[in-house]
């Protein structure tokens, strides 16, 4: 018999400890609207966000404000389909912040993946 109150005591301990770390990485919602950037990640398509979080990098001061207006247009209802990575980029382009993607081309060779520089310059994996 207490062998069944100790483990129910520790089950209860438990689902509150879970709970608290939930509630913690996961705050309630406050009830009011989504940011802007909130709004903007919602639309974003395939590589958007990783485009997002590097022009947040590059262009610190100036990313709020495209995304402000973006939110606008989008909450008008202006745009209704998902901005992908190459949209999104050709918006800062076109507002004249070049962004610098880190890119990659690999090569499958024999079954095995490869970087073209290592390919080109013939080293092996």
């Amino acid at each position: 018999m207490s062998n069944d109150a100790e483990l129910n005591r520790l089950m209860s301990k438990r689902l509150a400890e879970m709970q608290q770390h939930a509630q913690e990485h996961h705050p309630a919602d406050t009830g009011g609207e989504p940011s802007p950037r909130e709004i903007v990640v919602s639309m974003l398509g395939y590589r958007g966000l990783e485009v997002l979080e590097t022009a947040e990098r590059q262009f610190p001061s100036q990313t709020p404000i495209l995304v402000s207006g973006l939110a606008k247009i989008i909450s008008s209802g202006n745009l209704d389909h998902k901005l992908d990575g190459g949209d999104l980029m050709r918006v800062f382009a076109l507002s004249g912040l070049s962004l610098r993607m880190n890119t990659r081309i690999n090569v499958v060779k024999d079954g095995k993946t490869i970087s073209l520089s290592d390919k080109l310059s013939g080293k092996k994996p």
